[in-house]
């Protein structure tokens, strides 16, 4: 009941639009027990109709710069008003009709949220490297400091020809402040795609990092 939402291409492979599927393996518990998807076959993809599909003024494919505009009409299409409805679900089952929540175990929820609201350290990744806020732009993404363990933000984010995106349902349990935000922006100033030149760092998550900041401290003006 999400909607709308078009997956149609797998990521990081090579022919990713391709219509038949590999066999999946899922590992289960500490004894090796083993889930297997069955290959398949898709339905063929269905061109996305929406306006401005055609973006930039090149890209690269197989290494070589295509001076025209890249098309983005048969890949993954996933728009933030989704996103953000998503993550009402998951974190409000509440407020929703039974046949609109998530059908899955209320510990499982539990376990889904602390993942996402897990900093990497605290997961056995050296933090000189994967700091608090690697992958959490929102308020953080432009410091290397510590998050405060009061404050916790459940989140999202994506990386992809220079898009930069986020849902986050933000806490901050010292002030009983929460909100939930969600924000995409491109960040391509030479207006070519797939070329791995993208302002993340310089433009995209100074921005949302800030953009944060500044709904956070609207919240803490009413407390």
């Amino acid at each position: 009941g999400i909607s709308p939402v078009q997956l149609s291409h797998r990521l990081d492979v090579e022919n990713a639009g391709r219509d038949l599927r590999d066999t999946l393996h899922f590992m289960i518990g500490k004894k090796g027990e083993q889930i297997s998807f069955g290959a398949g076959k898709d339905s063929l993809i269905q061109p996305l109709k929406l306006n401005k599909l055609k973006k930039g003024k090149g890209f690269i494919r197989e290494g070589n710069l295509i001076k025209d505009s890249m098309d983005f009409s048969e890949k993954n299409y996933f728009p933030l008003i989704a996103q953000h409805n998503l993550m009402k679900r998951l974190f409000f089952p509440e407020v929703f009709t039974e046949d609109q929540q998530f059908k899955i175990s209320e510990e499982s929820r539990e376990i889904l949220k602390k993942e996402m609201s897990t900093v990497p350290r605290n997961n056995g990744y050296p933090e000189e490297i994967y700091y608090d806020s690697y992958g959490k732009f929102f308020i953080y993404g432009d410091t290397k400091e510590r998050i405060p363990n009061a404050m916790k933000i459940y989140n999202k984010v994506g990386y992809a020809y220079g898009t930069l995106t986020e849902t986050a349902y933000i806490v901050d349990e010292e002030n009983g402040i929460d909100f939930l935000l969600s924000a995409t922006l491109l960040v391509n100033n030479n207006g070519i795609f797939n070329d791995d030149t993208y302002e993340y760092d310089d433009i995209g998550i100074p921005f949302l990092a800030q953009f944060g900041r500044e709904l956070y401290l609207l919240e803490l003006e009413k407390y």
